[in-house]
């Protein structure tokens, strides 16, 4: 899948920024020294394919957001998780999301060294190209 297809939706809902100086979405590796951030990540090995269905995926992605406060890096998680709960298709860039759900609620995983927190969610994603 395309992640910058799932970038382009955060920079469209206003909760992260794809270009600039304060740039605040990245696609399979976050800098260390950003604060305040989202990652998307696909998972290891891809997405499958279906020879009998060509074209037509089902997969998944995780979401890691970053902040250095517990309840406004839960709210930025749980608006991420909104903005990418998809029921009805949506076409985006040439690729059909046929949906979009989230897997679990954002869990925290322990202080980084820098005194941040990361928020991640896990999505199941049904999509075509």
């Amino acid at each position: 899948m395309d992640m910058v297809i799932l970038a382009q939706v955060l920079n469209d809902a206003g909760l992260a920024k794809m270009e600039g100086r304060d740039r605040s979405v990245f696609i399979y590796q976050m800098p260390e020294d950003v604060r305040r951030g989202v990652l998307l990540r696909q998972p290891d090995g891809g997405d499958p394919i279906d020879f009998y269905m060509p074209g037509y995926y089902k997969t998944g992605f995780q979401v890691v957001v970053r902040y250095d406060d517990y309840q406004l890096g839960m709210k930025l998680a749980l608006d991420v998780s909104e903005a990418f709960t998809i029921r009805q298709p949506l076409v985006l860039s040439g690729t059909r999301l046929q949906q979009v759900l989230p897997e679990n609620k954002p869990f925290v995983f322990p202080i980084s060294e820098g005194g941040l927190m990361e928020y991640s969610v896990h999505f199941s994603v049904v999509y075509s190209e």
